[in-house]
């Protein structure tokens, strides 16, 4: 039966763009039956993230942002999706501060910005947006309530992006480094947060933020965390040399010129709800051994700071189960900090 999904969004010309042309009302005999009501909640939630500017107040004179039911080839995970083609803040706070508000909210939510101003990544550190990269937020709701730590939410948000791209043609060149950026050739081209809202030891509310350089690398201050930035499209293109007259071969789906955002989001969006779906079956192991195999980490040296402030340094040897870095010949593993590799 065909999934539909609710769609919410400031600039139906660059949804588009993301999921291809409207197809409309979705028709006879879809699944009328999905969970894609325009409640009170999401009508609330939409407004927030997509209210603020020109475009949203020319798409719906009635006072709310527009919304369409569409037949849409996408996870049937994912219920509703809200795309602002420029938020005038951090989806991710706000996500934070609405499910805070009202803990009922129904999970299988995706929020996308095109760009935006108040995005941050780990510790708020500002995040600088590029236009035709990735800004992508979920709203997951486990149910029943999950018994995993939030370390197991970080570990399917990295295995993720770094299949993703893998699916794409990018074949295991994508890394993670400790705890949660995203590198190739050791160049940051992403990252991911997470956010959990517990019921008693259970974790029943989990926002996930997800940035990645896809068409642009953003002019990013360097530093012993950051020396390098790169985006898909920079590492997208082969690099043998070409004949005369002849154009490189891309690798995976696109090349440098036709890398884009579209093809990103959905499929990421998909391994998401994929491994989402394992992680609730049980299988965090399995998870878990895909971040520690991609970790750039292991087997180098490196140190963590606090701040300016070095807290320990040496090499890399095990990821324990929840995220925490053991260094060789240390007596405690490290669990906080920023890492820099040496």
């Amino acid at each position: 039966m065909t999934h539909v999904m609710k769609i919410f969004t400031d600039s139906p010309a660059f949804a588009e763009k993301i999921i291809g042309p409207a197809p409309g009302r979705p028709p006879q005999g879809a699944d009328r039956d999905n969970p894609c009501d325009t409640h009170d909640n999401i009508r609330v939630l939409a407004d927030r993230l997509l209210r603020g500017s020109e475009t949203a107040r020319q798409l719906d004179r009635s006072g709310g942002p527009a919304a369409q039911p569409c037949e849409i080839d996408f996870h049937p995970l994912w219920k509703h999706l809200l795309i602002a083609e420029r938020s005038p803040r951090s989806q991710f706070d706000e996500l934070i501060s609405f499910i805070r508000e009202r803990p009922g909210l129904s999970g299988g939510i995706l929020a996308l910005a095109g760009s935006g101003t108040g995005f941050h990544g780990s510790e708020g550190r500002p995040w600088i947006c590029g236009e035709g990269n990735l800004h992508l937020c979920a709203f997951l709701a486990p149910e029943p309530p999950a018994p995993h730590r939030a370390s197991a939410y970080m570990v399917l948000s990295v295995v993720s992006v770094l299949q993703t791209l893998d699916s794409l043609g990018f074949g295991g060149r994508a890394a993670v480094k400790w705890v949660n950026d995203i590198l190739i050739e050791d160049a940051k081209v992403g990252g991911a947060l997470v956010h959990t809202q517990n019921l008693g030891a259970s974790i029943n509310g989990v926002v996930l933020g997800f940035g990645l350089n896809v068409e642009t690398a953003p002019a990013v201050p360097r530093d012993r965390f950051v020396p390098r930035v790169g985006s898909l499209a920079e590492f997208a293109k082969d690099k043998t040399a070409c004949p005369p007259g002849t154009q490189p071969t891309p690798v995976g789906v696109f090349g440098r010129r036709a890398c884009s955002l579209g093809p990103v989001f959905r499929r990421l969006s998909a391994v998401l709800a994929d491994n989402y779906q394992k992680l609730l079956a049980g299988g965090y192991r399995e998870l878990h051994e895909i971040y520690a195999a991609r970790s750039v980490v292991l087997g180098r040296a490196v140190a963590v700071y606090d701040g300016d402030r070095e807290l320990c340094r040496g090499k890399a040897v095990s990821i324990g189960e929840n995220l925490e870095l053991f260094l060789e010949g240390a007596g405690q593993p490290v669990t906080g900090g920023r890492l820099a590799l040496l």
